[in-house]
């Protein structure tokens, strides 16, 4: 069960930004989607969609410094390769986490063809929000293992 996310931890950027850094090491990715969430609530409507995607950058950010730490020497290759990691992954239904993505994915390959990058890939997934923070994560980690 998610931890609950108070206002007090969301109304001040700078405030959220610190949340969204430990809760991601936590591994808290429904927390902070709730946080990002809440924030866009009480703050006024003209700054939602920008400060959104300020605060999604940080955790896209934070993912592939998560990445560059745990193999430095493999970095950019996996970041080359990761159009067609995903690739492989739509055309076979790879079930990374559950069918529905795996149908999700398969028909934006079907149609567009490859993700230019792990960043492509994170937005579409995101701001279609065709795909959870969680499932977002475990996509472009499953790249990374398959690259090793």
């Amino acid at each position: 069960m998610p931890d609950v996310v108070t206002v007090s931890s969301v109304e001040k950027i700078d405030e959220l930004k610190k949340n969204i850094d430990s809760l991601f090491h936590a591994g808290k990715y429904e927390e902070i989607t709730q946080s990002i969430g809440m924030h866009s609530i009480l703050i006024e409507s003209e700054h939602t969609k920008k400060d959104q995607r300020q605060l999604y950058r940080i955790v896209l950010e934070l993912l592939k410094n998560k990445v560059r730490r745990e193999n430095p020497k493999a970095y950019s290759s996996w970041l080359s390769a990761f159009p067609q990691l995903m690739a492989g992954i739509a055309e076979k239904r790879q079930l990374v986490t559950d069918k529905a993505a795996a149908d999700t994915l398969a028909s934006h390959h079907g149609s567009f063809g490859l993700f230019s990058s792990v960043d492509a890939f994170f937005w579409w997934a995101l701001e279609d929000r065709r795909l959870p923070l969680e499932q977002i994560v475990l996509y472009i980690t499953t790249t990374v293992k398959m690259h090793k």
